[in-house]
């Protein structure tokens, strides 16, 4: 059975927290969670466990904006503006048969289900997962401008990313689905002093709404919450039936 955790809008502190409770308390249900977050802040912020913000972000415009908010996930990778996104996390038990103590094996499995309910929810033909052994790409701070193996690419351009934390109780995939290109007002926070790689950072990255505004998002957001729930509940479900019946 999925569990599936729909929380009001919280501080990206607080979203992160639901997070971490979910892997602490993963050894105590044999289930996994879907959360999908909702975010208070215009503009959440959040960035990987080894990123440096006082090296990327303008964090003195930060401290002055009340509309923004920054946090840090307890997994990996670089920074991802969510005001564009659809964000969620699946906290998969170790005693579940989708776990595996290979990290690669779980994201290959988030992702691949992500992958088919892009597929339908979208109509993507041309959506691809990376299956090269290496990184390809300049490494950059940007969650969004570098994909890695099981990442998903439309034309070559990371639509999807993906962090991840395992411990013996179970693992942790955080995930972003971008929908629009990052916005200037995150750009602006982003690299201030870098111009040409906030200008590659974008070249690399692909939105799945194109030409879409943030109007919009909300009106997607739902139903493809709803597919993606249905893909996840199903390839869940398949692996309990194919290790127990």
């Amino acid at each position: 059975m999925l569990k599936i955790l729909k929380t009001k809008p919280l501080s990206v502190d607080g979203n992160m927290q639901v997070d971490r409770d979910l892997l602490s308390q993963a050894g105590l249900s044999p289930h996994p969670t879907l959360h999908f977050y909702s975010w208070m802040a215009p503009e959440s912020i959040t960035y990987g466990y080894f990123f440096k913000p006082e090296e990327h972000l303008d964090l003195e415009k930060i401290a002055t904006n009340s509309n923004v908010q920054i946090g840090q996930r307890m997994t990996g990778g670089g920074a991802v503006d969510h005001a564009g996104d659809l964000a969620f996390s699946l906290t998969v038990p170790s005693r579940h048969p989708c776990f595996s103590s290979r990290p690669l094996e779980n994201y290959q499995f988030v992702n691949g289900v992500v992958q088919h309910a892009l597929v339908e929810f979208f109509s993507l033909r041309d959506i691809e997962s990376v299956s090269r052994e290496d990184p390809f790409g300049e490494v950059v701070p940007f969650c969004m401008g570098k994909a890695t193996r099981y990442d998903l690419v439309v034309e070559g351009k990371k639509a999807v990313g993906a962090a991840q934390r395992t411990t013996e109780l179970g693992y942790l995939h955080q995930g972003t689905i971008s929908l629009l290109p990052p916005r200037e007002s995150f750009l602006s926070l982003f690299l201030p002093s870098k111009e040409e790689m906030r200008k590659a950072i974008i070249a690399s990255s692909h939105s799945l709404l194109l030409g879409g505004c943030e109007e919009e998002i909300e009106n997607l957001r739902i139903p493809l919450r709803e597919v993606l729930t249905k893909h996840f509940r199903e390839a869940l479900d398949n692996s309990f039936r194919e290790r127990f019946c």
